[in-house]
Protein backbone atom coordinates (compact mmCIF):
# COMPACT_ATOMS: atom_id res chain seq x y z
CA UNK A 1 0.00 0.00 0.00
CA UNK A 2 1.12 3.73 -0.69
CA UNK A 3 0.84 4.75 3.07
CA UNK A 4 3.39 4.99 5.86
CA UNK A 5 3.79 1.98 6.79
CA UNK A 6 4.76 0.89 10.66
CA UNK A 7 6.20 -2.01 11.81
CA UNK A 8 6.78 -4.04 15.52
CA UNK A 9 9.55 -5.62 15.89
CA UNK A 10 11.27 -8.05 18.85
CA UNK A 11 12.59 -6.23 21.62
CA UNK A 12 15.76 -4.61 20.63
CA UNK A 13 15.95 -6.38 17.27
CA UNK A 14 14.25 -4.17 14.87
CA UNK A 15 15.00 -6.49 11.78
CA UNK A 16 12.84 -8.66 9.06
CA UNK A 17 14.29 -10.99 6.75
CA UNK A 18 11.66 -12.45 4.09
CA UNK A 19 11.62 -13.54 0.34
CA UNK A 20 8.36 -13.47 -1.91
CA UNK A 21 7.85 -14.91 -5.30
CA UNK A 22 6.27 -12.75 -8.26
CA UNK A 23 5.92 -10.33 -5.66
CA UNK A 24 4.10 -7.12 -6.31
CA UNK A 25 3.70 -4.62 -3.76
CA UNK A 26 1.84 -1.10 -3.53
CA UNK A 27 3.73 2.57 -3.13
CA UNK A 28 4.22 2.75 0.87
CA UNK A 29 7.19 4.41 2.88
CA UNK A 30 7.76 3.99 6.39
CA UNK A 31 11.43 5.33 8.70
CA UNK A 32 13.40 2.00 8.45
CA UNK A 33 15.61 1.21 6.11
CA UNK A 34 15.17 -1.69 3.11
CA UNK A 35 16.84 -3.76 0.86
CA UNK A 36 16.04 -5.71 -1.90
CA UNK A 37 17.94 -8.66 -4.01
CA UNK A 38 16.86 -9.82 -6.87
CA UNK A 39 17.23 -14.03 -6.51
CA UNK A 40 15.65 -15.11 -9.80
CA UNK A 41 13.73 -13.16 -12.70
CA UNK A 42 13.23 -9.90 -12.63
CA UNK A 43 10.89 -6.92 -11.07
CA UNK A 44 10.43 -3.15 -11.29
CA UNK A 45 11.86 -1.38 -8.70
CA UNK A 46 9.75 2.21 -8.24
CA UNK A 47 11.51 5.04 -5.35
CA UNK A 48 9.97 7.99 -5.09
CA UNK A 49 9.81 9.53 -8.64
CA UNK A 50 12.14 7.22 -10.24
CA UNK A 51 12.15 3.19 -12.05
CA UNK A 52 15.00 0.73 -12.66
CA UNK A 53 13.73 -2.60 -14.25
CA UNK A 54 15.96 -5.03 -11.82
CA UNK A 55 17.39 -8.40 -12.30
CA UNK A 56 19.06 -11.70 -10.94
CA UNK A 57 21.82 -11.02 -8.89
CA UNK A 58 20.86 -6.90 -8.72
CA UNK A 59 20.16 -4.72 -5.26
CA UNK A 60 18.02 -1.76 -4.21
CA UNK A 61 18.70 0.64 -1.32
CA UNK A 62 15.89 2.41 0.37
CA UNK A 63 16.49 5.17 2.80
CA UNK A 64 14.24 6.08 5.76
CA UNK A 65 10.86 8.04 4.14
CA UNK A 66 11.71 6.83 0.42
CA UNK A 67 8.31 6.61 -0.92
CA UNK A 68 8.73 2.94 -2.87
CA UNK A 69 6.95 0.02 -4.80
CA UNK A 70 7.19 -3.13 -6.78
CA UNK A 71 5.02 -3.66 -9.87
CA UNK A 72 5.27 -6.54 -13.12
CA UNK A 73 7.47 -9.26 -11.36
CA UNK A 74 8.13 -11.39 -14.08
CA UNK A 75 6.79 -15.35 -13.58
CA UNK A 76 9.13 -17.55 -11.76
CA UNK A 77 11.05 -14.55 -10.14
CA UNK A 78 12.06 -14.59 -6.49
CA UNK A 79 12.80 -11.25 -4.14
CA UNK A 80 14.59 -10.84 -0.55
CA UNK A 81 13.65 -7.79 1.22
CA UNK A 82 15.40 -7.10 4.24
CA UNK A 83 14.14 -4.25 6.18
CA UNK A 84 15.43 -2.73 9.53
CA UNK A 85 15.05 0.23 11.91
CA UNK A 86 18.13 2.49 12.44
CA UNK A 87 17.94 1.88 15.85
CA UNK A 88 19.40 -1.63 14.93
CA UNK A 89 22.88 0.12 14.46
CA UNK A 90 22.89 2.78 16.92
CA UNK A 91 24.74 1.37 19.17
CA UNK A 92 27.68 1.37 16.70
CA UNK A 93 27.20 4.08 14.68
CA UNK A 94 25.40 6.03 17.09
CA UNK A 95 23.76 9.32 15.08
CA UNK A 96 26.35 9.32 12.94
CA UNK A 97 25.08 7.57 9.88
CA UNK A 98 23.71 9.33 7.03
CA UNK A 99 22.47 7.50 3.77
CA UNK A 100 21.51 10.62 1.71
CA UNK A 101 24.33 9.59 -0.57
CA UNK A 102 23.81 6.08 -1.06
CA UNK A 103 22.81 5.04 -4.58
CA UNK A 104 19.18 3.09 -5.13
CA UNK A 105 19.57 0.96 -7.44
CA UNK A 106 22.78 -1.22 -7.86
CA UNK A 107 22.95 -3.17 -11.01
CA UNK A 108 25.13 -4.33 -13.85
CA UNK A 109 25.30 -0.96 -15.14
CA UNK A 110 25.86 1.21 -11.81
CA UNK A 111 28.78 -1.21 -10.98
CA UNK A 112 30.15 -0.56 -14.54
CA UNK A 113 29.90 3.03 -14.67
CA UNK A 114 30.80 3.84 -11.22
CA UNK A 115 34.44 1.53 -10.71
CA UNK A 116 32.05 -0.59 -7.92
CA UNK A 117 34.41 -3.42 -7.13
CA UNK A 118 33.05 -6.55 -7.98
CA UNK A 119 34.45 -8.33 -5.06
CA UNK A 120 32.57 -5.91 -2.84
CA UNK A 121 29.19 -6.00 -4.51
CA UNK A 122 29.66 -10.00 -3.84
CA UNK A 123 30.10 -8.88 -0.57
CA UNK A 124 26.77 -7.03 -0.24
CA UNK A 125 25.01 -10.29 -1.96
CA UNK A 126 26.35 -12.80 0.48
CA UNK A 127 25.58 -10.65 3.88
CA UNK A 128 21.85 -10.16 2.52
CA UNK A 129 21.72 -13.99 2.19
CA UNK A 130 23.72 -14.80 5.26
CA UNK A 131 21.06 -12.45 7.37
CA UNK A 132 18.19 -14.40 5.79
CA UNK A 133 19.55 -17.63 6.83
CA UNK A 134 20.42 -16.95 10.31
CA UNK A 135 17.08 -14.55 10.84
CA UNK A 136 15.07 -17.75 9.20
CA UNK A 137 17.40 -20.46 11.72
CA UNK A 138 17.72 -18.16 14.56
CA UNK A 139 20.68 -20.43 15.50
CA UNK A 140 23.26 -19.58 19.21
CA UNK A 141 24.34 -15.46 18.61
CA UNK A 142 22.62 -15.14 15.26
CA UNK A 143 21.56 -11.60 16.52
CA UNK A 144 25.13 -11.05 16.55
CA UNK A 145 25.78 -12.37 12.93
CA UNK A 146 22.82 -10.31 11.36
CA UNK A 147 23.83 -7.07 13.33
CA UNK A 148 27.83 -7.95 12.03
CA UNK A 149 25.98 -8.33 8.32
CA UNK A 150 24.28 -5.31 8.34
CA UNK A 151 26.62 -3.29 9.61
CA UNK A 152 29.19 -4.58 6.67
CA UNK A 153 26.50 -3.97 4.13
CA UNK A 154 26.07 -0.51 5.07
CA UNK A 155 29.90 -0.04 5.35
CA UNK A 156 30.05 -0.91 2.06
CA UNK A 157 27.35 1.21 0.82
CA UNK A 158 28.68 4.10 2.80
CA UNK A 159 32.11 3.76 1.31
CA UNK A 160 31.07 4.32 -2.05
CA UNK A 161 28.60 7.35 -1.54
CA UNK A 162 30.25 10.20 -1.99
CA UNK A 163 30.57 9.17 -5.70
CA UNK A 164 29.78 12.14 -8.03
CA UNK A 165 26.44 11.58 -9.21
CA UNK A 166 25.50 8.72 -8.38
CA UNK A 167 22.17 8.86 -6.69
CA UNK A 168 19.68 11.05 -8.82
CA UNK A 169 16.59 9.98 -6.95
CA UNK A 170 17.17 12.33 -4.18
CA UNK A 171 16.88 15.39 -5.44
CA UNK A 172 15.98 18.85 -3.55
CA UNK A 173 13.23 18.94 -6.19
CA UNK A 174 12.06 15.00 -5.67
CA UNK A 175 12.32 15.70 -2.13
CA UNK A 176 9.75 18.37 -2.26
CA UNK A 177 7.50 16.13 -4.60
CA UNK A 178 7.54 13.41 -1.98
CA UNK A 179 6.78 15.56 0.77
CA UNK A 180 3.60 16.93 -1.13
CA UNK A 181 2.41 13.02 -1.22
CA UNK A 182 3.40 12.18 2.13
CA UNK A 183 1.14 14.82 3.20
CA UNK A 184 -1.41 13.59 0.94
CA UNK A 185 -0.79 9.72 1.86
CA UNK A 186 -1.65 10.75 5.47
CA UNK A 187 -4.73 12.43 4.34
CA UNK A 188 -6.03 9.34 2.69
CA UNK A 189 -5.31 7.02 5.50
CA UNK A 190 -7.10 9.56 8.00
CA UNK A 191 -10.19 10.06 5.46
CA UNK A 192 -10.75 6.74 3.15
CA UNK A 193 -13.76 5.85 4.47
CA UNK A 194 -15.31 9.27 3.00
CA UNK A 195 -15.87 9.57 -0.96
CA UNK A 196 -12.91 11.44 -0.71
CA UNK A 197 -12.47 13.48 -4.89
CA UNK A 198 -9.42 14.64 -6.53
CA UNK A 199 -10.75 18.63 -5.61
CA UNK A 200 -11.16 17.74 -1.73
CA UNK A 201 -7.89 16.61 -1.74
CA UNK A 202 -6.07 19.42 -3.33
CA UNK A 203 -7.59 22.32 -1.87
CA UNK A 204 -6.84 20.38 1.81
CA UNK A 205 -3.27 20.01 0.59
CA UNK A 206 -3.56 24.02 -1.45
CA UNK A 207 -2.80 23.00 -4.93
CA UNK A 208 -4.59 22.81 -7.75
CA UNK A 209 -6.10 19.38 -9.04
CA UNK A 210 -3.84 19.69 -11.91
CA UNK A 211 -0.46 20.26 -10.18
CA UNK A 212 -1.34 17.81 -7.43
CA UNK A 213 -2.86 14.71 -9.80
CA UNK A 214 1.07 15.10 -11.85
CA UNK A 215 2.48 14.91 -8.40
CA UNK A 216 0.99 12.25 -7.30
CA UNK A 217 1.38 10.03 -10.46
CA UNK A 218 5.06 11.11 -10.67
CA UNK A 219 6.36 9.98 -7.40
CA UNK A 220 3.85 6.94 -6.53
CA UNK A 221 3.35 5.47 -10.32
CA UNK A 222 -0.31 5.19 -9.94
CA UNK A 223 -3.20 7.87 -10.06
CA UNK A 224 -4.66 9.56 -7.17
CA UNK A 225 -8.03 7.27 -7.65
CA UNK A 226 -6.54 3.95 -8.28
CA UNK A 227 -4.25 4.13 -5.53
CA UNK A 228 -7.46 5.47 -3.37
CA UNK A 229 -9.12 2.21 -4.80
CA UNK A 230 -6.08 0.17 -3.27
CA UNK A 231 -6.03 1.88 -0.20
CA UNK A 232 -10.06 0.76 0.39
CA UNK A 233 -9.35 -2.91 -0.67
CA UNK A 234 -6.67 -3.55 1.90
CA UNK A 235 -8.75 -1.66 4.49
CA UNK A 236 -11.57 -4.17 3.41
CA UNK A 237 -9.42 -7.63 2.74
CA UNK A 238 -8.17 -7.11 6.40
CA UNK A 239 -11.85 -6.98 7.73
CA UNK A 240 -12.82 -9.71 5.41
CA UNK A 241 -9.92 -12.46 6.65
CA UNK A 242 -10.41 -11.31 10.48
CA UNK A 243 -13.68 -10.69 11.28
CA UNK A 244 -16.85 -12.05 10.38
CA UNK A 245 -18.94 -8.94 9.81
CA UNK A 246 -21.41 -8.82 6.47
CA UNK A 247 -18.97 -7.69 3.46
CA UNK A 248 -22.00 -5.19 2.58
CA UNK A 249 -21.12 -3.80 5.98
CA UNK A 250 -17.02 -3.77 5.26
CA UNK A 251 -17.62 -2.12 1.48
CA UNK A 252 -19.89 0.52 2.78
CA UNK A 253 -17.44 1.33 6.08
CA UNK A 254 -14.50 1.00 3.82
CA UNK A 255 -16.24 4.31 1.41
CA UNK A 256 -18.16 1.99 -1.45
CA UNK A 257 -21.86 3.23 -2.12
CA UNK A 258 -22.60 -0.16 -3.33
CA UNK A 259 -21.71 -3.73 -3.21
CA UNK A 260 -21.61 -4.37 -6.97
CA UNK A 261 -18.70 -0.66 -7.30
CA UNK A 262 -17.41 -2.98 -4.37
CA UNK A 263 -17.09 -5.73 -6.18
CA UNK A 264 -16.09 -4.83 -9.67
CA UNK A 265 -13.20 -2.32 -7.83
CA UNK A 266 -12.01 -4.88 -5.56
CA UNK A 267 -11.62 -7.97 -8.59
CA UNK A 268 -9.70 -5.10 -10.86
CA UNK A 269 -6.77 -4.45 -7.72
CA UNK A 270 -7.09 -8.08 -6.39
CA UNK A 271 -7.42 -10.30 -9.51
CA UNK A 272 -10.57 -12.03 -7.14
CA UNK A 273 -13.67 -11.53 -5.46
CA UNK A 274 -14.03 -10.71 -1.81
CA UNK A 275 -16.07 -13.31 -1.27
CA UNK A 276 -13.53 -15.69 -2.10
CA UNK A 277 -11.69 -14.89 0.92
CA UNK A 278 -14.69 -16.61 2.67
CA UNK A 279 -14.44 -19.81 1.04
CA UNK A 280 -11.91 -22.53 2.05
CA UNK A 281 -9.59 -22.27 -0.84
CA UNK A 282 -9.06 -18.29 -0.39
CA UNK A 283 -6.46 -17.10 -2.13
CA UNK A 284 -3.81 -15.32 0.01
CA UNK A 285 -3.93 -11.53 0.84
CA UNK A 286 -0.86 -9.91 -0.22
CA UNK A 287 1.94 -9.82 2.16
CA UNK A 288 3.76 -7.31 3.50
CA UNK A 289 7.26 -6.60 2.33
Amino acid sequence: MAYHEFRTYKPGFPITSRRFADFNFHPHWHYEYELLLVIAGSIMVHCNSFSKLLHQGDIAFFSCEDIHHYSDASTGSEVLIIVFHPDLLSDLLGSSLSSSNIATFLDAAFIRDHGFPAADYQELQDCMTQIDSEMQEQRTSYKIFVKSNVLKIMAILLRYADIRNMNPSRTPLDKSSVKIVKDALHYIELNYMQDITLSDISNHLSFSPFYFSRIFNQVTGVTFKNYLNIIKVEKAQNLICTTSRPILDIALDCGFNSIRTFNRVFHNVKGYTPNSLRLEDRPSPSPSP
